[in-house]
Parts: structure tokens; sequence; C-alpha cells
């Protein structure tokens, strides 16, 4: 029996019960009666996303029913040689779907790599856990310390990897459908799309999710990319490219600053396959594999009556009186759904804020419109009054490099949200005497 002419004819397209039902009925000579019935005990086995082709055909294997059947002297199962295309209704815009290749060759061929060298790039035995500082590293690390938490390591890839990973960005990574609520790293999408829903609410809540490329499960990349209609080997190569282990001399070169119960379980992930924070992947692929947890926690604000929007590891709901008298309720909620998609909420980062009190998200007040806070305004306006009576250099005390374009970038920003204050801000700046 050709249980792997079966997988593959599953795996060969979109997981949706019909067009499963119509690939394998390519494949399967008559009578072929039977094949409805096994496409629907494999839906109900697999119902989430496509298996591993490996799982499915070891399912295939023990179905008692189809082993049966295949003691008839007339069964017989062809190799499937179908090219089904994606599932285009997810693609509103034709220019937009993701390039799709069948095979590891035509992904090498595409990205313009040889066979060997793509699989150098991705690292598929595995050989960067070990590899020593150098030309033969993929990745430039570096430890970056924080206040009252574990250090966060910096993997920047090299200019080669960079490249590859950049093409499979535009390519591929950034055509796959995202959620609404998702506001981070996204064209089109800012602060201010994330916050515009927001204001002049009676009470905001903000929350906060602990490590969040570090909870990012490999795994959850390629079933996602398979459930999108790359094959396994493709989807394999793709999330291998995406990420890496950390060499243990790099674990061991840590800061000692900070020790908390999490520090173990940060060294156990960057030990273990990860998604780097510094590769030009990793926040597409942040968003797409929190579509799940987007979609869940938007239900759950509609539930409540709230509206619900993320930007990368911020969350920020808003409602009425009534979602007010719920809220802390809100937030136990709110941490259960995101400890059950596998990630966790920073209690003490979160916040309840009422009307009375200052309402403020990414360095925003909410309480009528998004604007620059007060304090942050009278601080900027203190630096510049002082900077056109001592001089630029006297306020300089961060010695930035470029201090006139510093505070230039900081008036911008007030105008975004205010242009008043920073017409005002203007003509302190055109007063100092450079």
């Amino acid at each position: 029996m050709k249980v792997s002419h079966l997988a593959d004819a599953m795996l060969a397209g979109v997981w949706v019960q019909q067009e499963i039902t119509e690939r394998v009925l390519q494949v399967v000579k008559t009578p072929r009666r039977w094949v409805p019935s096994l496409v629907r005990r494999t839906i109900l086995a697999f119902p989430d996303h496509r298996p591993l082709r490996s799982v499915l055909c070891q399912f295939l294997m023990t179905d008692d029913s189809l082993r049966s059947r295949a003691c008839d002297d007339e069964f017989e199962v062809l190799a499937y040689s179908g090219n089904d295309e994606f599932d285009n209704h997810r693609f509103d815009d034709s220019a937009r779907r993701p390039v799709r290749w069948q095979t590891f060759g035509q992904l090498a061929e595409f990205l313009d790599l040889e066979i060997s060298e793509l699989s150098w790039l991705a690292d598929l035995r595995g050989l960067q856990r070990t590899a020593p500082d150098g030309p033969l590293n993929h990745y430039h690390r570096r430890w970056q310390l924080r206040r009252r938490a574990v250090p966060r390591l910096i993997e920047s890839p090299k200019p080669r990897l960079k490249s590859v990973q950049r093409r499979i960005l535009q390519c591929c990574l950034s055509r796959l459908p995202l959620h609404s609520a998702a506001h981070g790293f996204r064209k089109g999408r800012s602060v201010s799309t994330f916050l515009q829903h927001h204001a002049g609410q009676s009470c905001v809540v903000r929350l906060d999710l602990h490590d969040f490329f570090g909870f990012l499960s490999p795994i959850r990349l390629l079933r996602l990319l398979m459930m999108f209609g790359y094959s396994e080997s493709v989807a394999r190569t793709i999330t291998a490219i995406c990420s890496t282990t950390t060499p243990e001399h790099t674990i061991e070169r840590m800061p000692q600053n900070f020790v908390d119960r999490r520090q173990a379980t940060t060294l156990q992930r960057l030990r273990s396959r990860h998604f780097p924070q510094g590769a030009p992947t990793s926040p597409a692929i942040a968003n797409l594999i929190a579509w799940k947890l987007d979609q869940r926690l938007t239900g759950l604000a509609t539930t409540f009556g709230a509206t619900y929007s993320r930007y990368a590891d911020d969350l920020l709901f808003s409602g009425d009186e009534d979602f007010r008298r719920r809220a802390q309720w809100f937030t136990t909620c709110v941490a259960a759904v995101a400890m059950d998609e596998g990630f966790e909420v920073q209690h003490r980062k979160t916040r309840i804020m009422t009307r009375s009190v200052r309402q403020q998200a990414c360095g925003l007040v909410l309480n009528h419109r998004p604007t620059v806070s007060r304090r942050e305004y009278d601080v900027l306006k203190a630096t510049l009054h002082n900077a056109v009576r001592f001089g630029p250099e006297s306020q300089n005390r961060s010695r930035h490099s470029g201090f006139r374009q510093h505070l230039l970038g900081r008036i911008n920003y007030v105008r975004q949200w205010n242009p008043a204050r920073a017409v005002r801000l203007m003509a302190l700046f055109d007063s100092i005497r450079w």
C-alpha cells in the first residue's frame, strides 16, 4: 500500500475536506467510494492544521478501514503529480500573493543559491550550535543590559544571510494575511492606528507580553507555512533560515547583572531553535504566529463590549463604564488566553486606567486624543530654552553625535500629535546658535 502517495496528495494543497478529497481521487483507481470517509477521519484526527508528512503516514498506516481496503486486488494508488495553488480567496491583491516553491531546489534557484549553500545558511544539520565566532558563524551577537530584567541577546544576521532573509520576507512572509488587530511591523499601520480607537474611552486596559520573541516556537511557523500550501521540505527550510541556535560560548558570556527565575528558561530557549531578535524576518513572523492570539482576544474583547489592538508585545483594550466595572476579571481572562496560546503576561506591567487618571500607552496620553504628555513636552521645551541660553553642548548630556538631528526628531514627534506645540518648540530651536 503506497501510503506515502496518499499522504502526498492530501498535503499538496489547502487543508479543506472537499479539496483534499478531490486530490486523493486523482491518485486512487476504482473503486473509490471509501475516499470521502477516509478524508473525514483524517480531518477529525487533525482538525486545526496540516500534519507533518511522517505523522500523517503513520496515521494512515494504522487506519483499520484503509488497511483492509488495501488487501483488495483492485486497490492501486498512483504517485501524486498535481500542482495545487494557494487558497487564493485569502489574498485580495493578486500582485501580493506569496511566491510558492514546491521543492527545496526551486527555493534555492529563486534565492540564487546552490543547494549546498542554502543547506549551510539554513543550518539544517545544527552546526551553528558549536560554531566559533568568525566567518563560519551566520550571526553577530551581543548582550544588551536591561533594568530589572534578564539581559537581552541581539542576534544580527551577517550580510549574506540577511539578504536571503529579506527576500523571503518580501516574497513570502510579508504577503501572508495578518489579523486586523495587529498594528506593529506592518505596512500601513503605525502607533497612530494602534491607538486611534482607544482615545476618549471610559476605561483603557494595557497589558504587556513577557519575552514576546522568546515565546515564538519555530514549529508554529512550520505548521503555518504548511497550512498556506507550502510543502513540508520548503516550510522546514524557510523556518530554518529564519531561526537559529545560540552557541554555548555566547551563552557563557551573558552578563550576570540580574538573576531571576526566568533566566534558566531564557537560556534554554536560546540553546534550542528560536527566532533571533535582530533578524529582519522576526517581526513579521511574530505577527503571523500571534494570529490566533489576536483572534481569540478580539472575540474576548467583543464579549466584554471592548475594543482590542496589539502593537508587538503591547496589548490594548478599551471600553465603556460596564467594561470598567469588569476590567479586573477581564485581565485575568486575557492572561489565561495568552497562556493557552503559549505566551505569558507580565502582570506587574498591567494597568487599568479610568478617566480620572492619565490613560497612557506607547508614551502618549489617550484621555481625549492621542497626544504627548505635558511632562515630556515641558522637558523638551526646557532643553531647548537652556540650549538657547547656554549653548547646545550644555544640554547634550547623553553625548549624541548628531544632537541637532536628535532635537529635530523629538520636535517632529510632538508635531505628529500636537502641531501647535511643535510650532512653539520650533521657534526655540531656530533661536539656538549652532
